[in-house]
């Protein structure tokens, strides 16, 4: 840790690192040769054909011995290595496992470089990594003196469940200026937005290339729309009527052709009750239990092989 700490700091251009919390990416995992060695009993042979649970999984290794030469359907083996590609990454979401001391660690060394009037800048620390709530989020970031990250990247989980940080203005920054809104209100701005961003789309294109590439533009706007309609998808997630509102926005935008994506989430919001678009977003069901009861409803291996990585998927894995 030290080591990299040094070599980063000498770089008087760089103000911020990002250290995403797995051992391997860090260079500091070396439970693979102990677990290779336990296996097999320190055996060279058997080391060989030792294959370690822990290790990346790559599409298709496993099959590569028993390929022949065929003809190649070209479509379809485009399909396969997308699916295949989607596949590596959930299988290796949790290979290495998460370890956030270690960036703790590296932001306290960092920390120490700064202070000891080396001639180090301040570099500031963001962690990333195995975050799934504002718990866990003040957890990383915890303003004692055993903590020096700065701040902390949040993915999939504010995908999944937005709403379980739509407070956090209030809870982090202490910004009592911020009201509450409900999704409804929060939805309706979003609309003026999307309007907003294809007028601007349609005004940067212009007519001339609208004339000389209409494909181009249309495939362009069908993206944008994609896009756009994306984040609005999981605002609903533990609520009565999510279903429906997630069911005909696929339906949709699988035809963003014909459709803005404004009217999209206008008419998918038809199939809401009142209530609970007029719930404030601080007001929510924990992760947990949403995942309990889609897990209730759709049997305990619900998603187990078909996890998908896309951005409009139920669960985003």
């Amino acid at each position: 840790v030290s080591r990299l700490v040094s070599s980063s700091s000498s770089n008087h251009n760089m103000s911020r690192i990002q250290v995403h919390a797995r051992l391997a990416l860090l260079g500091l995992d070396n439970r693979n040769t102990h677990a290779m060695e336990d296996a097999t009993g320190g055996d060279q042979q058997d080391q060989q054909g030792y294959e370690d649970p822990t290790s990346l999984w790559i599409p298709g290794k496993e099959s590569a011995a028993s390929k022949t030469t065929i003809k190649i359907d070209h479509r379809r083996a485009q399909y396969r290595a997308k699916q295949k590609a989607r596949q590596a990454t959930i299988e290796n979401r949790s290979i290495p496992p998460l370890h956030p001391r270690v960036v703790t660690e590296i932001a306290r060394d960092f920390s120490l470089f700064a202070d000891a009037s080396y001639g180090y800048p301040a570099i500031q620390v963001v962690t990333n990594g195995g975050i799934q709530s504002l718990e866990d989020v003040r957890e990383r970031i915890r303003s004692d003196e055993t903590s020096h990250v700065h701040g902390a990247m949040v993915g999939r989980a504010a995908i999944n469940h937005p709403c379980a940080f739509g407070n956090v203005d209030v809870d982090l920054y202490g910004d009592s200026s911020s009201r509450p809104r409900t999704r409804r209100g929060v939805l309706d701005q979003y609309i003026r937005y999307c309007d907003w961003q294809e007028e601007e789309y349609q005004q940067r294109i212009g007519s001339t290339q609208a004339e000389s590439c209409p494909n181009k533009k249309i495939a362009g706007l069908c993206a944008l729309r994609q896009k756009l309609v994306a984040p609005a998808f999981h605002l609903m997630v533990g609520e009565e009527g999510n279903a429906a509102y997630q069911r005909l926005l696929k339906k949709l935008v699988s035809r963003a052709q014909r459709h803005p994506s404004g009217q999209m989430l206008m008419a998918a919001m038809a199939h809401l009750p009142s209530h609970t678009l007029d719930k404030c977003c601080d007001t929510h069901k924990p992760w947990h239990v949403v995942t309990q009861e889609f897990q209730d409803t759709h049997g305990k291996s619900a998603g187990v092989g078909t996890k998908r990585a896309g951005a409009m998927q139920r669960i985003i894995y």
